[in-house]
């Protein structure tokens, strides 16, 4: 199959090595979501003036040339141009999926760590969105064609479809979509996708479509852990997961991965988070010394504070402790308690008082809590850690040390 690219004569010295990058990307498509939708016609890009582009079936125009803008557009050949969105409320299904292709590309050409770092970014992005994926209004361009969340979280929720489901049945639901015979060079909704990728998983996830392109922010979690010998180097493991309060819906049903790091070595456990307030109880072989919540990063959520404790008592009291070690360089740990759940706001500064971090900023659970700081990409000096919960206020120095 041919492709063709008309390029403004003075910027081919620029472009050519990113348009020569446009059949490895249909090799990669192709592969994954299935053959190139209009492989008995044409593929290529016209350039012109302005900025962006656009998936134009056949030969998207461009005015902007990067690796991740072809892909984009490229990748619009399959959702977009072959199935489009049945109307605006779903533009999710063109924009989202467009957008985790980027991803999808930067894995198949440059490995597991540069996915995992784009999809880092985009979830920092995916943060900023207001409101739900399904676009309310479609009388407004700027609702519809939302940057934060028709495009970037948007495209986190496939990315962590692809977690729930797995990775070969992610991409089997995404070439059983595209060979749809009902849906192929024609319309499709959310329900659409839905009903494909059920019918692929073998179950139910409409608790996973209702929540996140139905529902509205992301989850903020809050996990207290114990551990006690049974014999030898057998323990139980008790766990609780704690999600503040949201608006629609009031938490997140999610299956959730937890690392924990023992005297024999990693073991990861999957767990099925189906309440606000939940206890989860199972035994490791060797000695757990931590754990990690989410070790994939495949939920979309905020600061998560992960509390080892002796029983699941209350404190007495609200305290701020010395983060430790300090100095540091780059991490650190802050470790509190507060007597009764509420909104708590963990934050760090520099000797200006500019906030340079926040840590938390929302619901936390009763209890005694530690958190991580990562101070990469600060310079040395001394900072500050300011803790404000109800009428308690409390700051703390601390020395990064590079």
């Amino acid at each position: 199959m041919i492709i063709t690219n008309f390029i403004y004569s003075e910027n081919i010295g620029n472009v050519i090595p990113v348009v020569d990058e446009t059949d490895d990307m249909i090799e990669v498509f192709a592969n994954r979501y299935g053959e190139y939708p209009f492989i008995e016609e044409k593929y290529g890009h016209a350039e012109f003036e302005w900025g962006g582009a656009m998936e134009h079936q056949t030969c998207t125009s461009i005015g902007s040339w990067s690796s991740r803008i072809v892909s984009h557009e490229l990748a619009h050949q399959w959702y977009g141009d072959m199935i489009t969105c049945k109307d605006w409320h779903h533009i999710w299904l063109n924009e989202g999926f467009a957008t985790y292709s980027e991803a999808v590309y930067i894995e198949a050409k440059n490995g597991q760590a540069a996915y995992n770092s784009k999809i880092v970014t985009e979830m920092g992005l995916a943060r900023q969105a207001q409101g739900t994926i399904w676009v309310q209004d479609i009388t407004d361009e700027y609702e519809i064609f939302d940057w934060y969340r028709s495009y970037k979280k948007a495209g986190i929720v496939l990315h962590m479809l692809r977690g729930v489901v797995g990775d070969s049945t992610y991409f089997d639901i995404m070439r059983a979509y595209s060979d749809a015979p009902n849906l192929k060079y024609n319309v499709a909704t959310t329900e659409d996708f839905q009903a494909v990728a059920e019918s692929v998983y073998g179950q139910s996830l409409d608790y996973f479509f209702q929540e996140w392109i139905y529902g509205e922010n992301e989850p903020t979690y809050s996990v207290g852990w114990n551990k006690s010998q049974v014999s030898g180097d057998l323990y139980n493991v008790t766990l609780n997961i704690y999600q503040s309060v949201n608006t629609s819906p009031p938490y997140f049903t999610m299956p959730v991965q937890i690392k924990l790091n023992t005297t024999l070595g990693d073991t990861i456990v999957t767990l099925f988070n189906n309440a606000q307030t939940q206890n989860f109880q199972f035994q490791v072989m060797g000695n757990p010394q931590s754990i990690v919540f989410d070790p994939g990063n495949w939920i979309l959520k905020n600061n998560t504070v992960i509390t080892e404790v002796e029983d699941f008592g209350q404190p007495l009291n609200y305290s701020l402790e010395q983060n430790y070690p300090n100095p540091f360089n780059p991490s650190t740990t802050i470790e509190f308690s507060i007597p009764k759940s509420g909104i708590v706001s963990l934050k760090v500064f520099n000797v200006l008082g500019k906030e340079v971090a926040t840590l938390i900023n929302g619901q936390v659970e009763t209890g005694k809590h530690k958190i991580g700081f990562d101070a990469t990409g600060l310079n040395s000096g001394v900072y500050f850690y300011k803790i404000e919960s109800g009428n308690f206020i409390e700051t703390k120095k601390m020395i990064l040390l590079k």
